[in-house]
């Protein structure tokens, strides 16, 4: 299902496409969230229930490209994740990332106010990072419920404005993934600006041709 969350669109699949070497975000129909809705309730409306944990992308997802804090109105739907999920995280190319902190010369610091703990990890997404992403959250599901029972892929989503990273990421392991349109383009690199049309050039090729979500 495609929704639009504070003019951000979203694109549910379950998950939401990919083949091998390409990337799709399937879209089925068409629904708009309500005045003051927020996102993660909604996506586990539109999901049918089930969902237990989520990875949430930061840059262009919920914060501005390598900005040191969340997007304004973002606060809130990240709260939501946290009352709503048995477990829910930061999963960024960046921010946890270890190599990229190192280059940067970051500290801890970086990974403060984002609401959402952030993962630390040591590979990128979409080839690295599940092995770190599902031993944290089912840490951080059973810090509030010792009994929780074990996460399974397809009740864990992954959240993204990118369908190379976010999205080929969360298909290669089986989970759900949601496609986000990005919040601006602003502090967005040439590499990234011209990786996106073309995957959403791909996408638009893969709806002509019919190809529907993994199941």
């Amino acid at each position: 299902a495609a929704e639009d969350f504070d003019g951000a669109a979203v694109e549910l699949g379950g998950g939401a496409a990919v083949g091998r070497g390409a990337a799709a975000a399937g879209a089925a129909g068409a629904a708009r969230a309500g005045g003051g809705a927020c996102l993660c309730s909604e996506l586990d409306a539109a999901a049918g229930g089930g969902l237990q944990g989520s990875g949430v992308d930061k840059d262009n997802t919920v914060a501005a490209p390598y900005a040191p804090a969340l997007a304004e109105g973002m606060s809130r739907h990240l709260e939501d994740a946290l009352r709503r999920f048995e477990a829910a995280l930061l999963f960024s190319n960046t921010v946890g990332f270890l190599p990229y902190e190192r280059r940067r010369g970051l500290g801890p610091e970086c990974r403060q106010g984002f609401v959402l703990p952030v993962l630390e990890h040591a590979a990128q997404k979409p080839g690295g990072g599940c092995s770190a992403l599902f031993a944290a959250l089912q840490a951080q599901a059973r810090a509030r419920d010792p009994e929780a029972a074990p996460l399974l892929a397809h009740e864990v989503a992954v959240v993204g404005d990118r369908l190379a990273t976010d999205v080929l990421f969360g298909n290669l392991h089986g989970m759900r993934t949601v496609h986000c349109a990005p919040l601006t383009a602003r502090g967005e690199t040439f590499a990234t600006a011209v990786s996106r049309k073309l995957e959403n050039a791909v996408l638009k090729v893969l709806r002509w041709l019919a190809v529907a979500p993994p199941r």
